[in-house]
């Protein structure tokens, strides 16, 4: 009887630890996809659409040494293109940002130029880094930089 008790109290604390571990990776796991949409703003968005969100009127050519990481303060595209430019983000709700978001996957869709540009940016962020959560991406860029914020 005495064992029975034992063997119930050591099968209880590994339900514990089982629960605790769990927990552990939902939240680990949650950090992490913050994490990553917020690294795929910086690297691959912040270069036209501002380190804020707040957009880059015109883009300048990239100088010959120039280094990735200086691009997007600098105002620079990473191509030779000297009218291309990143529309602000930080002025649209979470719901207007992801219809956005789902508009650019759309082959059919008629947005025009900048579109037809996005979307080949976004087929080249995702080989680099990965599917995109339309959903995750609209909620860091209005809950970081727009109303959401606030």
């Amino acid at each position: 009887m005495f064992l029975d008790h034992l063997k119930r109290k050591k099968g209880d604390a590994m339900q514990k630890q089982r629960i605790l571990m769990a927990c552990m990776v939902m939240a680990t796991s949650s950090t992490l996809w913050a994490n990553s949409v917020a690294e795929i703003y910086k690297k691959r968005c912040a270069n036209c659409h501002g380190d804020k969100a707040d957009g880059i009127s015109k883009l300048a050519p990239k100088q010959k040494d120039m280094k990735v990481s200086e691009m997007a303060g600098a105002g620079v595209v990473s191509g030779t293109t000297t009218n291309a430019y990143g529309t602000p983000l930080n002025n649209f709700t979470q719901e207007e940002l992801l219809t956005k978001l789902k508009n650019l996957r759309k082959e059919d869709s008629e947005l025009g130029a900048k579109h037809t540009v996005m979307r080949e940016n976004l087929k080249t962020i995702e080989a680099r880094d990965g599917k995109v959560s339309d959903e995750k991406m609209a909620k860091y860029i209005y809950m970081t930089f727009g109303e959401g914020s606030k």
